[in-house]
């Protein structure tokens, strides 16, 4: 998921508000269970039925994320100097960091900062120590979208996505006990309509970075000696 390509994981975002926003919403907000998965245990009173669909949703959940993060992480040791297994724990090691020691409470917390900390040193150590050179930039945020590209982070997107807003107990107790279900379904709207915005906001950001290298740093200089040329010329 990289490039153009990569806002179809919003894309996928945006449909599981739409399905969450038709047909769950209405389930549970009239039915006082704490996630989607213990609603079938309330209705049917067969705790077997909830097991079996909160495992395989946990399955599906693992096999987009790996398949996510390995997929990712090859393109960055395609364009760094960096190993496969290197990049996996780069990738995987600072978001699962500030995960465990923010909790779910890293939203309505300080705590937030810790996250966006992590994401910030992991994105430098990449920056600094891992690209070989500037040109190889495309490589990493290219222009054209590819195929494969958008239905992974689509259907990564999706799947993500819908157990997050049926199965996160975080989102559930933010969302689920407002008084009616109108005023529910206008939220769950402004939450993918603010979240598809933010992210075309952070793509737009990163080509107009991307543009003035191009445009500005043609030499292909690695960034640490980059850093290090401003620096000296300070």
């Amino acid at each position: 998921m990289r490039g153009p390509s990569a806002m179809a994981y919003q894309l996928g975002f945006s449909l599981a508000i739409v399905v969450v926003f038709c047909s769950v919403a209405g389930i549970l907000h009239y039915v006082p269970s704490p996630s989607l998965f213990a609603y079938p245990q309330l209705r049917f009173q067969s705790s077997t039925l909830r097991v079996v669909l909160s495992t395989l949703q946990t399955i599906v959940t693992f096999v987009c994320i790996l398949l996510a993060l390995l997929h990712s992480s090859s393109m960055l040791a395609s364009v760094s100097l960096f190993s496969l297994y290197l990049c996996v724990a780069l990738v995987a090691f600072f978001p699962l960091f500030a995960v465990v020691f923010s909790g779910y409470s890293c939203i309505m917390t300080l705590s937030l900062i810790l996250n966006t900390l992590c994401i910030l040193v992991g994105a430098s150590v990449f920056l600094v120590f891992g690209i070989k050179d500037v040109t190889t930039f495309r490589t990493i945020i290219p222009y054209e979208f590819t195929v494969s590209d958008t239905i992974i982070s689509l259907f990564v997107g999706f799947v993500v996505s819908l157990y997050q807003l049926t199965s996160s107990p975080l989102l559930y107790q933010a969302y689920f006990p407002i008084p009616t279900l109108h005023k529910l379904r206008l939220t769950l709207a402004f939450h993918g309509v603010f979240q598809l915005f933010s992210s075309i906001l952070v793509f737009v950001t990163i080509a107009l970075f991307y543009a003035f290298l191009e445009n500005k740093c043609s030499l292909n200089f690695s960034y640490q000696t980059l850093f290090v040329f401003t620096k000296v010329s300070w």
